[in-house]
């Protein structure tokens, strides 16, 4: 224990051979703190309130570190005590002339750490394949490997930095990140993704022409029925078999039930997972009160491109045209502009009813040019 006296004030600091204490973690809970420090070799010290996250300040500078990593886990995402809790440490620290990096964990952490205490493991004696898979990827996720939020960046450093190139999922049209894919009902749109799916999943060529790497793909087909899925299937893989990398699934929890939280276990347990098509927004997104809908809008898209940012994948969100036209492609999107502000890209599937010909617009972020690309079916 570190601290004053009374239990309001003491900060429990688990006790491991070989660690570099050069570096500390700070967060709320000594079961996590255990395991982040056991599986990581990071020293994770916990607060047991948000009340002691000033005397566990003194820590670092005891012990000499000149980086703190601050963790937020799920309750800190929510609970504003510790949110504040949080940012009150944060500049306290960085006054005080620590590096301070703050961490993203995994919703699935606190149910991990449930799972290996269930199963007899005590949080001291980790060790094995075991308990890195009970508390699910806490390696990965307490590293900060998922992303890391810093201070502002001078104008010099950024240009110094080399970035990697976007990951194209379909070359110069699906990079990784959200795109929404928009057209008018019955008019292709689970047609074109049900295929880039299938190619995705077996490695070969979208669109015709595109030539995709192989991975692991999850297909929401939340407007559909097994039987009528499994018919689509059978017209695009005329005689062949379907690609082991593809999963389907009819039924899905929505956003705010769960459904957010059961894409990144799914993620989680994927790794080589390189594409999630949501069809159809409608079927995923929580429900609309219709008092702001542009917010509404954009907090529908907001934690689908911070998840495929974490995993580095595309999550193509299939979604509706208006019923009226408009001149901008990206007007004719059905709702406010909060979704189309709020993904990183979107592609406008227009095709006139009986036509086997279609056009297919597409603009994003990462897209050096918008451009509109004539289709075939």
């Amino acid at each position: 224990k570190y601290g004053g006296p009374g239990p309001g004030s003491q900060v429990h600091v688990p006790m491991h051979d070989e660690l570099d204490l050069s570096v500390v973690r700070l967060t709320e809970g000594e079961l996590k703190a255990e395991v982040a420090t056991a599986l990581t070799g990071t020293l994770t010290v916990s607060m047991p309130g948000v009340s002691s996250w000033r005397p566990a300040l003194e820590v670092p500078r005891s012990l000499g570190s000149g980086v703190v990593h601050l963790a937020f886990d799920a309750d800190a995402k929510q609970n504003e005590q510790v949110a504040r809790a949080l940012r009150e440490a944060y500049r306290t620290l960085k006054e005080r002339g620590f590096e301070v990096l703050l961490e993203t964990w995994s919703r699935e952490l606190g149910k991990g750490i449930d799972d290996l205490l269930a199963s007899g493991h005590e949080p001291t004696l980790l060790a094995g394949e075991d308990a890195h898979a009970a508390v699910n990827e806490i390696v990965v996720e307490a590293t900060g490997v998922s992303r890391i939020l810093k201070n502002a960046v001078r104008a010099t450093e950024l240009l110094a930095i080399e970035f990697p190139e976007p990951r194209w999922i379909v070359p110069g049209i699906i990079p990784e990140g959200t795109t929404i894919l928009a057209g008018k009902p019955k008019m292709g749109k689970s047609w074109l993704a049900l295929g880039t799916s299938v190619a995705v999943a077996a490695g070969g060529v979208a669109l015709g022409t595109k030539r995709v790497e192989r991975g692991a793909v999850l297909y929401l087909a939340l407007e559909d029925n097994p039987r009528r899925l499994q018919s689509r299937l059978k017209k695009l893989l005329p005689g062949g078999a379907a690609p082991e990398g593809l999963e389907l699934a009819t039924e899905w929890r929505r956003l705010g039930d769960g459904g957010l939280e059961a894409l990144e276990t799914w993620l989680n347990t994927h790794p080589d997972a390189r594409l999630v098509v949501i069809d159809t927004l409608a079927k995923f997104r929580a429900g609309q009160a219709g008092k702001n809908l542009y917010k509404e809008d954009y907090e529908a898209v907001e934690p689908l491109v911070e998840l495929a940012a974490d995993h580095n994948v595309a999550i193509l969100i299939v979604h509706h045209l208006r019923k009226l036209g408009a001149e901008d492609p990206l007007d004719q999107v059905s709702g406010s502009m909060g979704l189309t502000g709020g993904a990183d890209g979107a592609l406008v599937l227009n095709r006139e009813r009986g036509r086997a010909d279609a056009y297919l617009y597409v603009t994003g972020r990462d897209i050096e040019e918008e451009k509109e690309l004539a289709l075939s079916w």
